[in-house]
């Protein structure tokens, strides 16, 4: 006759499905099962962030048992599952078109969790002025409200200024003057953008 205690069935399942735990030094990805003996003690972790398909990561959240994000679990006598739980993040990629337009805020590539509303903003510079969104974005409100419910691509328009007249005289009139290096009679107009030197 043997006496060995009965196995329990511990399972490890993650929110969402199919990301990795580590358990007892081996990497697995959920769900996974294991045959334990009530009593003994494992050790469980799980990495952060964990990659998902292209502009999505994953941050864990919390153990559903209330563990940190590593312990060690004492096996129970009866089946059980833990569950690690994840928050899902989106990236956001801004850009200025032409590059040299302006800037936008937030710059780069940045994170944020699903759901999360997100102001972007446009700042033209000098001789410049913000026309419109492209790519994730539409419109001409600035700024605008961006909510993350996948990755976002958003690209800030901006447009030279329209030209303006600028005149030269002098007093008296019909003198010399010299604008960008060449001689004129004044008066003389000239067509120019908006912020120009």
């Amino acid at each position: 006759n043997f006496n060995t205690s009965t196995a329990v069935t511990i399972s490890f399942a993650s929110s969402p499905s199919g990301l990795q735990v580590t358990v007892d030094g081996a990497n697995y990805t959920t769900p996974v099962s294991f045959q334990w003996t009530p009593g003994s003690q494992h050790s469980v972790s799980t990495s952060s962030p964990q990659s998902g398909p292209s502009g999505t990561r994953y941050v864990f959240s919390s153990w559903s048992d209330g563990g940190a994000q590593s312990h060690t679990i004492t096996t129970p006598s009866t089946n059980t599952t833990y569950t690690a739980n994840f928050t899902t993040q989106y990236s956001l990629t801004t850009s200025a078109n032409p590059t040299n337009g302006g800037t936008v805020s937030p710059s780069g590539t940045s994170w944020y969790n699903s759901g999360q509303t997100i102001s972007v903003q446009a700042t033209p510079n000098t001789g410049y002025k913000f026309s419109s969104w492209s790519g994730d974005a539409s419109g001409s409100t600035n700024p605008t409200s961006i909510t993350m419910n996948a990755p976002k691509n958003i690209v800030a328009n901006f447009t030279t200024g329209s030209p303006v007249t600028i005149s030269f005289s002098s007093s008296p009139s019909g003198l010399q003057v010299t604008v960008d290096g060449t001689n004129y009679t004044t008066p003389v107009n000239f067509q120019w953008t908006p912020g120009s030197q």
